[in-house]
């Protein structure tokens, strides 16, 4: 139910919604294929318009290979069908990064410290805060620290 209400979130132009949907699936049935790779495809629509675009591909490439671990469960829900599609957006990733002699990245562990507040303002710490607790996501990033170099990955 929480990856049909993901799907439905992502077919409205919403992904950010969707992927907290997935999340839900993934931690109520963990091992869940489709809603793992679903997730990769909401990060994947996210990566053009986010502040780190090949971020978001690197992340989108890990969570298909983590999904396609889980073939069953993915050909239970989605069919043959749903596993090539995902098959074929994770190897469009991988060429793309293979070809820009940056392969290696994807292998990237991309956890990273939480992000230093000390330096905002009340008002700031305030907001952010709120806009999370409400899941109100009008910002994607406010500065991801492995995001290096981003000009030169896909």
């Amino acid at each position: 139910m929480l990856t049909n209400r993901g799907n439905l979130y992502d077919m409205l132009g919403r992904p950010v919604e969707a992927i907290d949907c997935y999340e839900a699936a993934a931690r109520l049935y963990p091992g869940f294929g489709m809603a793992i790779a679903n997730k990769g495809m909401a990060v994947e629509y996210l990566a053009p318009i986010a502040t780190y675009p090949a971020t978001c591909r690197i992340y989108a490439h890990q969570l298909y290979q983590q999904a396609l671990q889980h073939e069953g469960s993915i050909r239970q829900v989605g069919g043959d069908e749903a596993l090539a599609s995902f098959r074929l957006r994770d190897s469009a990733i991988v060429r793309a990064f293979t070809d820009a002699g940056r392969a290696q990245l994807l292998h990237q562990d991309l956890r990273h410290e939480h992000y230093d507040e000390s330096s905002l303002s009340p008002f700031v710490r305030f907001y952010t805060e709120f806009c999370i607790r409400h899941r109100l996501y009008l910002n994607l990033h406010i500065y991801d620290q492995t995001a290096a170099d981003q000009s030169a990955i896909p």
